[in-house]
């Protein structure tokens, strides 16, 4: 159960990405489809459908273009999931692994997925 939340958390949060990127696009770029690819955590490989824009200008924050490996991904979903967080409360972890502010919304879409306690 853990590794489908992690996967709907992640693909999820890619989406949110993906359409906060589209927004601010007034050259009619749209969604292409996805992409897959399998990331490493620190537990296991998890298999990812990476959403694409038709001019190939979206690179996600949450896991790059070419990035492989999730480092510290496991430990932070554990500790939102055991917890029972807030939306504030997971904002600041999703910040800590996007890296940069304005995830509230993203955050928001996130806690919609399947198990989400």
């Amino acid at each position: 159960m853990l590794d489908q939340l992690k996967k709907a958390l992640t693909e999820r949060a890619l989406k949110a990405e993906l359409d906060h990127h589209l927004a601010g696009d007034e050259s009619g770029n749209r969604r292409n489809g996805y992409g897959h690819k399998t990331v490493l955590t620190e537990g296991s490989s998890m298999g990812l459908s990476i959403p694409r824009d038709r001019t190939g200008t979206f690179d996600p924050a949450l896991i790059g273009k070419y990035q492989r490996r999730f480092p510290g991904f496991d430990e932070k979903i554990v500790s939102i999931y055991a917890r029972g967080m807030s939306t504030r409360e997971i904002t600041g972890h999703l910040r800590d692994a996007l890296r940069h502010r304005g995830v509230g919304g993203t955050t928001r879409r996130c806690a919609d997925c399947p198990g989400w306690g």
